[in-house]
């Protein structure tokens, strides 16, 4: 079968080779749109990150797709609807980067409470002086999480 895949990175597709290696394969690092499917039309799968735009029109000049997979747990760059009017298969990450992103949430609220980035800033036009520095403590801050 062949499979395109969009929004690939180099170190990816020799992973990808060795896995796939039954099946014909197609890399791009571009972002799968209406402009560049006339590469792929023949692809029974594809393989997409969340720039991709599987639309109607995209999905319409792939008669023998069956499968969009998106490596995100976000969808909303698929239509869905014209894939099950299609009956093209979409499946996404169930659970992906869950620590992840609680980690980096917390590293943004410490960034912001010593306001890391203006001094990030400040240093970049060689200014080195503590104004408009000074942070504040999280004890006893509380902290909403919706």
């Amino acid at each position: 079968m062949r499979i395109a895949f969009f929004e690939i990175k180099d170190w990816e597709k020799k992973y990808l080779r060795k896995k796939l290696k039954d099946h014909t394969l197609d890399f791009f690092a571009e972002p799968l749109d209406s402009g560049n499917v006339q590469k792929v039309k023949d692809a029974g799968i594809l393989s997409v990150f969340i720039y991709s735009k599987v639309n109607a029109p995209v999905i319409q000049k792939m008669p023998r797709l069956k499968l969009v997979a998106t490596r995100s747990t976000g969808f909303d760059h698929i239509d869905v609807k014209e894939c099950e009017r299609k009956k093209v298969i979409v499946s996404t990450v169930p659970f992906y980067g869950e620590n992840t992103v609680a980690e980096h949430t917390f590293a943004l609220i410490l960034s912001l409470s010593r306001n890391i980035h203006k001094a990030y800033v400040k240093s970049l036009r060689y200014d080195f002086s503590i104004e408009g520095l000074k942070g504040f403590d999280l004890k006893g801050r509380t902290l909403g999480v919706v």
